[in-house]
């Protein structure tokens, strides 16, 4: 093998590496945020809500990856719940935007696990 061809197979290597790392860093984060939001935002009254609380990987590439947290499968008044801030069924730490708080206090993490994750392929 030539320098060259080396240094191509030894750079798709590393990129396929970092892709899995990527993928599998942000999976784990989409699931621990689903957790979190389960277990300490979701109102709760008879539980059908909080048991509809799903992660999908919808796009899976080398080029693409995205994973989908949603909630209602199922049910029609999931959107209303998590849009309204009234609620009238709520844990002690429930509240409206049950899934986006949780998600969006985590995003940095996901940033840094990343960050930390990938270069340590490298």
């Amino acid at each position: 093998m030539t320098g060259a061809a080396l240094c191509i197979a030894n750079l798709n290597r590393v990129f396929k590496a970092i892709t899995d790392e990527a993928m599998d860093t942000t999976r784990e984060w989409a699931e621990d945020t689903m957790t979190i939001s389960q277990e300490n935002f979701c109102p709760v009254k008879t539980g059908k809500l909080k048991s509809t609380g799903k992660v999908k990987t919808v796009a899976g590439t080398t080029r693409l990856y995205k994973v989908r947290l949603s909630y209602g499968e199922g049910i029609d008044y999931a959107p209303t719940v998590h849009e309204l801030p009234y609620n009238h069924y709520n844990p002690p730490n429930a509240q409206w935007k049950f899934l986006s708080t949780p998600f969006n206090m985590r995003t940095a993490s996901l940033i840094q696990d990343l960050q930390n994750r990938c270069s340590d392929v490298v």
